[in-house]
């Protein structure tokens, strides 16, 4: 999930929909790197 909103609610209501995590913006490359191997360890 990306978004500009950290509002709690939305990014749990994400998750219990099959979100495995998120990524709030501005989106950089790194955050966007690092969200990744947090969801899928062997890349």
């Amino acid at each position: 999930m990306v978004t500009s909103h950290g509002k709690e609610k939305l990014v749990m209501d994400a998750i219990t929909s099959g979100a495995r995590g998120y990524v709030l913006k501005p989106i950089t490359e790194d955050k966007t790197i690092e969200a990744i191997v947090k969801i899928v360890p062997d890349v």
